[in-house]
């Protein structure tokens, strides 16, 4: 089928979208582009395999697409766990700042952007799904923040995660931020100010810098079948046994 046929009908979401940035890249060799693409790749791939598999959910259901950028790469959410972007962003940051020291000059640093809005899932000249979108777009214009806007001591680095106040929102909806007792609240989650960016089309966008523990991550949400899943999954391994 045509590129035509294939996009008669396109789907339409509303959804989050973390995009990956890594630092220098351009200024790497060859060699260490591609090694920096397939580390973080892979790093990546370990943690949805793990995490999914403890919040007992596939990685499908977690991620609708994966799209490179050459120097980083979108991760787009499923719609219905919009909330666990920022989250999501947060944990991917640790992974990539804790892989080995001995690669510290392959990944050099990541800055780590999160949005949510509109994207559509359309089929590519080579029969893949892939995703365009003012909310990609938007999320790349938040990169344009500048470290030295923080508050004296909120980031030790300028290896940081910036969300837009509209991700951020749905965030503290979903995990209930605004609660004292709020999960990630204990966790020592914090957020600055809002700050507003204006982009080269005089757009304003709207986010703040985002910090928490470099040394942990976090599962997606549990499906809210997520003990009958266990269930089926211990039988499954039982029957597997007696054979």
């Amino acid at each position: 089928m045509t590129v035509y046929e294939n996009n008669k009908i396109v789907r339409s979401v509303e959804t989050e979208v973390v995009l990956v940035d890594f630092k220098e890249y351009s200024c790497l060799s060859f060699d260490n582009q591609v090694a920096s693409v397939i580390i973080a790749s892979g790093e990546l791939e370990k943690f949805l395999n793990i995490s999914s598999t403890q919040s007992a959910c596939s990685v499908d259901e977690v991620v609708a697409g994966f799209v490179p950028t050459g120097d980083g790469f979108y991760i787009v959410l499923q719609p219905n766990i919009v909330g666990y972007g920022l989250i999501l962003g947060l944990s991917v940051r640790s992974i990539l700042l804790n892989y080995p020291k001995g690669d510290k000059d392959i990944l050099r640093g990541i800055r780590t952007a999160v949005h949510r809005g509109a994207v559509a899932e359309i089929v590519d000249i080579t029969n893949r799904n892939n995703y365009i979108g003012p909310v990609m777009n938007d999320c790349a214009r938040l990169f344009q923040v500048e470290c030295a806007k923080a508050p004296v001591g909120f980031l030790p680095d300028d290896n940081y995660v910036f969300c837009s106040k509209t991700a951020f929102e749905a965030f503290s909806k979903v995990f209930n931020y605004a609660d004292e007792k709020c999960y990630f609240r204990q966790m020592g989650l914090l957020r600055t100010e809002w700050m507003n960016l204006t982009d080269k089309h005089n757009n304003v966008h709207v986010g703040a810098f985002v910090e928490l523990n470099r040394k942990v991550w976090f599962n997606p949400p549990r499906p809210a079948d997520f003990d009958t899943r266990i269930k089926e999954q211990i039988k499954m391994i039982l029957a597997a046994k007696s054979q």
